[in-house]
């Protein structure tokens, strides 16, 4: 991108695109650099209502809180839908996984296309570097795991 603001505005296009107004979206960190006023007036302008997992760029809650998002907290674990649990965190899981676990670890942070750990492949990065720059939902989440725990237990 050649500026921020240019970079921005695509983001928020792309978001556009595919939620709704009356859709949940879950931030998995790092949502922007900049003044509270700039923040709100980007997230105002995005579909959806926001929770946000609080990433090492975002820093302060009370900040997250103010500019609109619903939630933001160093981690979110509470996303149930169809069965899997979902746990979100800024940061990347180290060694967790439980095959017997329907725990889907969900990740930011890295900011490039490491999707997730083979040690670890119950685990998905949801940064824009790895979707293309638009927001997913739980079926490409679930696609995605499914194909790495089908790859694991083939090797």
């Amino acid at each position: 991108f050649d500026t921020t603001e240019g970079m921005d505005e695509f983001l928020i296009e792309c978001h556009n695109s595919v939620v709704k107004p009356g859709d949940i979206v879950y931030h998995g960190g790092d949502f922007g650099f900049g003044k509270e006023d700039y923040l709100k007036g980007i997230l105002e302008r995005l579909n959806g209502k926001h929770f946000i997992s609080l990433g090492n760029h975002d820093k302060k809650k009370a900040k997250m809180l103010n500019i609109g998002f619903a939630y933001a907290e160093k981690s979110y674990a509470d996303i149930t839908p169809d069965g899997y649990h979902f746990h979100l965190s800024h940061y990347p899981p180290k060694n967790v996984w439980l095959p017997q676990s329907s725990t889907v670890y969900l990740f930011g942070h890295v900011h490039s296309k490491f999707e997730g750990s083979e040690n670890v492949p119950n685990s998905q990065n949801i940064g824009v570097d790895v979707t293309d720059y638009y927001p997913v939902n739980m079926r490409w989440i679930k696609d995605r795991i499914r194909n790495r725990l089908n790859d694991k237990q083939k090797h």
